[in-house]
């Protein structure tokens, strides 16, 4: 491996979308690859709309991480005409896409809840932060938060927090020094929880 890591291009765009249904597995949760990279793409536009920073982990010119951050003393990027159209972009006969809007939306909600109930309020954000699933495990990943570090202590507002929940490997958050501020279950019954880690 020759790993490096750089700023995004929007020509990384479609690597991206395929690591992030890759990742979640959203092609299982939808039951159907297309499907999966249609919930990807939504998924991935509203992520953009809150960044103000975006890197990405390279190897060999291929994308196999990214890492994105809001941070508070910036403006959040502008998505090109061009590239919204390819994360919105559906079929006409497409009608589960409006299903997985209102998903996306009912996670961030709940998330905003969460902050908004928290005791100690943070001033950036990892918006997202992922690692193909193939290059788990090597270091990647901690490379990527030691870059989100080093951006963040360059702001007048070092501290940050992101949100995970039991789909994901959360106790890797642990392992980074970040701290678990708060939790939420959307819906009782469920095991599904939401959880904001933070870091000072």
């Amino acid at each position: 491996m020759e790993i490096s890591y750089r700023l995004f291009q929007w020509d990384d765009i479609d690597e991206i979308v395929s690591i992030i249904c890759d990742t979640w597995q959203l092609d299982k949760m939808c039951k159907d690859y297309k499907q999966g990279i249609i919930f990807s793409k939504q998924y991935l536009y509203h992520v953009l709309k809150d960044a103000s920073d975006i890197y990405v982990a390279i190897d060999h010119d291929k994308v196999i991480g990214l890492l994105v951050l809001s941070l508070y003393l910036k403006n959040k990027i502008t998505i090109p005409k061009k590239y919204q159209q390819y994360l919105l972009k559906i079929d006409e006969n497409e009608t589960k896409v409006k299903d997985y809007q209102k998903m996306i939306i009912d996670y961030k909600q709940n998330c905003l809840f969460l902050y908004k109930n928290s005791a100690i309020k943070f001033a950036n954000e990892i918006v997202l932060f992922a690692v193909d699933r193939r290059y788990q495990r090597k270091g990647i990943g901690t490379e990527l938060f030691k870059l989100a570090g080093s951006i963040f202590e360059k702001e007048a507002h070092s501290n940050y927090y992101l949100y995970t929940d039991t789909s994901c490997n959360y106790r890797y958050y642990d392992h980074l020094g970040m701290k678990k501020m708060g939790s939420l279950k959307p819906r009782k019954q469920d095991d599904f929880e939401i959880y904001l880690y933070g870091k000072n």
